[in-house]
């Protein structure tokens, strides 16, 4: 680690604080907001409808706000068009929009852990980056198919493994990434002060 001033280090900490918090928010958000309590008649969705290995199909889901197949085999064309089309935009704006946005920090953090700790190259915080999204998503698809072999009636793990998440996730680091080597200069220069 460089030397760093007193001022320095109350700075670092706090990184460590928000750094700490925001992993925490992620977490929160890819796992325990998922938790649903289904009414019956909606648990005759199959555990495949959470998964998809196909790069860009669920992008092109949101945006061509077509229903997933899944849903249409498992509840009609009819309730999959409406359940699909009553929140179409703010959806596909929430889905994309919010993949990417949500790991813009991440970038912005390992930029910083980076400039800190000069050891860290830009291949290594970009692989342990991607590795982190990826364990992320895998993660989510051991919770969908836990809670789907228990069976337990009416509560359901609405998590997605989807690899447009990890394309979504990090696209969001790479900007956040980028945004920070554009204002590395100035960083560089208050943590030698």
């Amino acid at each position: 680690m460089q030397n760093i001033t007193i001022k320095g280090e109350t700075i670092l900490k706090t990184i460590y604080f928000f750094f700490f918090f925001y992993i925490l928010v992620v977490l929160y958000s890819k796992f325990v907001l998922h938790f649903e309590f289904w009414e019956i008649g909606n648990e005759n969705l199959q555990w495949e409808y959470f998964i998809n290995v196909v790069p860009f199909h669920t992008i092109q889901e949101y945006t061509t706000f077509t229903p997933p197949a899944q849903l249409i085999d498992a509840w009609g064309w009819e309730k999959a068009y409406d359940f699909w089309h009553d929140d179409a935009i703010e959806n596909a704006i929430k889905e994309i929009g919010g993949n990417i946005v949500s790991f813009i920090p991440l970038g912005i953090f390992l930029g910083i852990f980076q400039t800190i700790f000069e050891k860290f190259s830009w291949k290594k915080v970009f692989f342990f980056a991607i590795i982190g999204i990826i364990f992320l998503e895998v993660s989510q698809l051991l919770f969908v198919f836990i809670f789907y072999k228990l069976n337990l009636p009416g509560i359901q793990f609405e998590g997605r493994f989807d690899v447009d998440d990890i394309l979504l996730n990090s696209t969001g680091f790479l900007i956040g990434y980028l945004l920070y080597t554009l204002l590395y200069p100035s960083v560089q220069r208050f943590f030698k002060k």
